[in-house]
């Protein structure tokens, strides 16, 4: 009972935290959008790509909220050695995003604007459902917490579902989740940093450098499977709950 209330615990003060940071990119991006970009994209393509980047950066800075909610609730059910739960929302996702993706990009000819609005309306969706599902989960689980305490005598304090963390509980989850957010911004840094010194050289170099980008991350979802165990591991390792 009591790893189950920590572990909801967890997954509360994760989610205040991941929106903050998605916050604090997000409204930055989505407000901003001209003048990131106009420190990666050199001054002879700005004419071209500097408006369909931004309105592809706006729409898609929507839906960061949503994409950090989904991936700290799907850390939460595999915590559980629940993989359905997440299967099921990644594919409610790529369901969502294809739809969007005919409807809006072919059939409404919306272009990259459109492709940016089916990803965070997927993300928007995946997020709500998993959301939801995570609530109906956690009400199952008190009730049956709360029966298992009247049988024994004991009285259940009634808790909260996202109850705003202590203070305390963000710096505990911060001293775990830090290192590895440390290893995705670096990862981050690095695929930018990459995209960045394409995008300088042209528009056709910056397009192939795409395409092979994607290549990449296609074949390196067997690695990332190795990394996210690794990961997960983390916590045991270190010693932390």
């Amino acid at each position: 009972v009591r790893a189950a209330q920590a572990s909801r615990r967890v997954a509360a003060t994760a989610t205040y935290v991941s929106l903050a940071v998605a916050l604090a990119f997000g409204v930055p991006l989505f407000f901003g959008a001209e003048t990131w970009l106009s420190l990666v994209i050199p001054e002879h393509s700005r004419e071209l790509l500097i408006a369909p980047a931004a309105s592809y950066v706006r729409l898609r800075a929507i839906g960061e909220p949503a994409a950090f909610l989904e991936t700290v609730l799907q850390a939460y059910f595999l915590g559980r050695k629940d993989a359905i739960t997440p299967l099921v929302v990644t594919l409610l996702a790529f369901a969502v995003n294809l739809v969007l993706d005919l409807v809006l990009c072919l059939g409404l000819n919306m272009g990259i604007a459109g492709a940016a609005a089916a990803s965070s309306a997927a993300q928007i969706v995946a997020a709500g459902y998993i959301a939801w599902h995570f609530v109906r989960t956690a009400r199952a689980d008190r009730a049956a917490e709360a029966a298992e305490a009247a049988k024994a005598g004991e009285s259940q304090q009634e808790e909260a579902l996202f109850a705003p963390p202590s203070r305390e509980s963000v710096v505990r989850y911060c001293s775990v989740g830090v290192p590895t957010a440390m290893v995705v911004l670096a990862k981050v840094l690095t695929y930018g940093s990459l995209t960045a010194a394409a995008t300088r050289v042209g528009t056709l170099t910056a397009a192939a450098h795409t395409v092979a980008t994607n290549v990449f991350f296609l074949f390196a979802v067997f690695g990332d499977a190795v990394s996210s165990v690794a990961t997960s591991a983390m916590p045991s390792h270190l010693g932390r709950p």
